[in-house]
């Protein structure tokens, strides 16, 4: 069974998902963490669900979509993942 969180994060109030299911494995959507606080509430979440594997999904690259990618990679080692036509953005 998947479960779902959601929050709403960041000076955007941009809207991050959590999608795990019960054999471990969980997936970040969207990681719009901005602050520390909010850094820290998914990073517990994705330790406590995410036994198995951690994934990070993005629907597109806007920066407030992409704000925790970094804290996310460099913590789990979960490397974004994005269409190739959107990399012009977030290398922007």
């Amino acid at each position: 069974m998947l479960r779902i969180q959601k929050w709403t994060l960041n000076p955007f109030q941009e809207n991050t998902y959590g999608v795990h299911d019960d054999k471990g494995n969980a997936i970040v959507i969207d990681p719009g963490m901005y602050h520390s606080s909010e850094k820290s509430m998914v990073g517990e979440w994705l330790e406590e669900f995410g036994k198995e594997s951690k994934q990070v999904w993005l629907t597109h690259a806007h920066l407030d979509h992409v704000f925790g990618c970094d804290y996310l990679f460099s913590n789990f080692g979960a490397r974004p993942i994005l269409d190739e036509r959107d990399v012009p953005t977030l290398s922007n």
